[in-house]
This record gives structure tokens, sequence and C-alpha cells, in this order.
């Protein structure tokens, strides 16, 4: 042991060889990069629930039959969770064609969920639906 203390340098006198780092210093920059990924993510995932934007949809459908007026289906509409009720409003074209256009109060993570107006047209008598609501852009009066 008196040998091996003497030919190291004064700083590095022990009675132990010096042993190698336990982790690579390119496991250590992995690590530290996950970490900062997962706190810029956490963070992400935070803002992104508590930042709302008020967005406006409209969408048109065509059906074979429709009931007289559209007041039961304003009213679903405007009960929704992130629905503003002053800005429910629908448009009749002509006989078939139905135009509904709303805005929402969501968060850029998309919650809450847009409502399903194909489902809720099926129970409110709205009958022979031709497709699906499709987007359409809000460019006539609306009857609130």
């Amino acid at each position: 042991m008196v040998r091996y203390a003497q030919l190291l340098p004064e700083a590095e006198m022990t009675l132990y060889p010096p042993r190698p780092d336990r982790w690579p210093q390119s496991l250590k920059g992995f690590v530290v990069l996950v970490a900062v990924a997962a706190i810029l993510m956490g963070c992400w995932l935070a803002f992104a629930s508590w930042f709302r934007k008020e967005m406006s949809y409209a969408g048109k459908a065509t059906f074979a039959a429709m009931p007289p007026n559209d007041h039961d289906l304003r009213s679903w509409l405007r009960e929704q969770p992130g629905v503003v009720g002053t800005s429910v409003g629908t448009s009749r074209p002509n006989a078939t064609t139905l135009i509904v256009a709303f805005s929402m109060s969501r968060s850029l993570r998309g919650d809450p969920k847009l409502p399903d107006l194909d489902e809720e047209c099926k129970s409110l008598g709205y009958r022979g639906a031709y497709g699906h609501f499709e987007p359409y852009k809000a460019d006539v009066f609306f009857d609130p």
C-alpha cells in the first residue's frame, strides 16, 4: 500500500485506486435532455388547458324532412358545455337544408368537445339525413 501511495501525486493520495465515473457523460446528457423535455411538456399541457379561445363554427346538412321550427335544436345547443348561448343561430335556405352556427369557448387541447349535431338532429325529428353536417362558411343571416 505504501508503494502505491508514493507513486500518486500528493493531490490524489488515497488507499484505493481511482474509480471510473459511474455514469458516462453521454448518459448524463441524455437524462438532462429527457428531464428538460418532460418539464416543457408539462408546462405546455398546463398552458393548453388554462388558455381558452372563443371559436365560431357553422355546419350545413340536408334532410328529407324537418320539424316546423328549430327552437328545440337551438335550446339543446345553448345548454352544451362551452357554447356561448347568445351565439346560437339556425337558417333554412330552402325546405331541405339546415345551417347551424354557434361559438364555443375551448381550450387549446380541444375541451370541451364539439356537440354531436348529427345524433341530436335524429332525436329531434330531423329525418332522412343526406350525410353529416359539413363545415360551412357562415355568410347568411341566422335566426336566433
